[in-house]
Order: C-alpha cells, then sequence, then structure tokens
C-alpha cells in the first residue's frame, strides 16, 4: 500500500512539474512572438519606406531632370521611336539589318525571316 501512495505523489509532482513547465514555455512563446510582430512590423515599415524611395528614384521625371541637368543631355524634339539610321549587311542566308533610334543607345540586329 506505502508503494502504492508513493507511486501516486510521484505521479501527481510529476503532472505538477509538466503542468508549471508547459506554462513556462507558453509565456517564453508568447514573448517572443510579441517580439517578432513589432520585430516583422519594423521591418515592414523600413520596407514600404524603401520601395517609396526606390519608385522617386526610378521616376521618369526625376531621371529626365538629372539627365538635363547633371549630365548636359537633352530631349529629342521628334517621335522617340523614329528610326535615324538602317544598315543591312547580307550573309549567305540571311539579311541582317541594324536599327539605331533615339531611345535604344546601341544597335540592334534584326534578322529577317
Amino acid at each position: 500500500m506505502q508503494i502504492k501512495i508513493t507511486f501516486l505523489c510521484i505521479c501527481v509532482l510529476l503532472v505538477f512539474f509538466l503542468h508549471f513547465l508547459n506554462e513556462n514555455q507558453i509565456v517564453k512563446a508568447t514573448k517572443d512572438n510579441a517580439q517578432l510582430r513589432k520585430l516583422l512590423n519594423a521591418e515592414k515599415t523600413i520596407n514600404t519606406e524603401l520601395w517609396i524611395e526606390n519608385n522617386e528614384l526610378n521616376s521618369r521625371d526625376r531621371i529626365i531632370q538629372y539627365a538635363s541637368a547633371d549630365l548636359g543631355m537633352i530631349c529629342p524634339k521628334t517621335d522617340g521611336n523614329q528610326v535615324i539610321y538602317i544598315k543591312e549587311s547580307e550573309t549567305k542566308d540571311k539579311v541582317l539589318f541594324s536599327l539605331i533610334d533615339f531611345i535604344t543607345p546601341e544597335a540592334q540586329a534584326l534578322t529577317q525571316k
């Protein structure tokens, strides 16, 4: 009988220990969760600010203003898709065309189908 009572007391103590251990882990996880949420919100705010700054830096008006003011470039008065120069070169089977326009700074070779 004394063994049964001892075993029962040990089981009750083990249950209490595991219960308090579980509560402690829940409290710790809750604190970590709150800290991670704060960190996530801060990172979201930084990300939004960086997106806004990126959009401002990549805006067409800013690039045009920077190119004209700092680099001394001017906007052409004609249509940007107008072809300035066409160069043909022939190989055995193909005819190659090189087109240079106002937007593209380098020649693009097109293969005739």
